[in-house]
């Protein structure tokens, strides 16, 4: 009868619980008077029929579109908190899409999308040339700033069509499991070498059988 007064009442309006508790401990005490009113709460019908949810609406998962050949359309994620080793402290990670190649670039955590956008020229694009999309969860103001780095490299002002697309990819954090494991195999004890084993690495990686 309490809970119902103090919770269901026009002057209450069903408030929450931490409300109805507050209401109820001006004038009521039992044991487990927090325990009850929260399971009144929680299974109160009009509660759940009426109250307005803030979150916004999630969507359908969206997957990403099926590249059409090799090097279209590419993953690029960054491994970090690495120990140092010859300067670096993390990994830049490029996969092709669709033929699930990689490319495993020491870099620092701090990097720049200047940085990033030179990395990439130099170990992606010298052989691959530029895809159509790169999937990247980074930041959007570091993908734009990646993009117009990489364009200045290339010697042009032009704004192409290449695009970003900010989704998550699970491609690529597999294959950042297996680099640490391959990694793992062959590193020193304090594993200050580890940059001294990632060509052997990115090797081993695109000679497996999944390519």
């Amino acid at each position: 009868m309490l809970l119902k007064e103090c919770h269901d009442g026009p002057l209450e309006g069903h408030g929450g619980a931490k409300r109805t508790i507050t209401f109820l401990k001006k004038s009521s005490y039992w044991p487990n008077l927090k325990e009850d009113v929260e399971e009144y709460v929680k299974t109160c019908l009009t509660c759940q029929q009426n109250r307005v949810v803030n979150k916004k609406q999630i969507g359908l998962l969206q997957p990403l579109p099926i590249p059409e050949g090799p090097w279209e359309s590419v993953s690029m994620d960054f491994m970090v908190s690495f120990p140092p080793s010859k300067g670096f402290d993390a990994i830049m990670v490029v996969v092709d899409r669709f033929s699930k190649m990689a490319h495993f670039i020491p870099t620092k955590e701090s990097a720049t999308a200047q940085e990033t956008g030179r990395l990439f020229f130099t170990h992606v694009f010298k052989h691959h040339g530029l895809p159509k999309d790169i999937v990247s969860d980074r930041d959007p103001k570091f993908t734009n700033k990646f993009w117009r780095a990489l364009w200045k490299r290339m010697g042009t002002e032009l704004k192409m069509s290449t695009s970003f697309r900010p989704q998550t990819n699970g491609q690529t954090e597999r294959v950042n499991l297996v680099i640490q494991q391959l990694l793992r195999n062959y590193v020193a004890a304090d594993q200050q070498d580890w940059v001294d084993h990632l060509e052997l690495a990115e090797f081993c990686y695109n000679n497996s059988e999944h390519l």
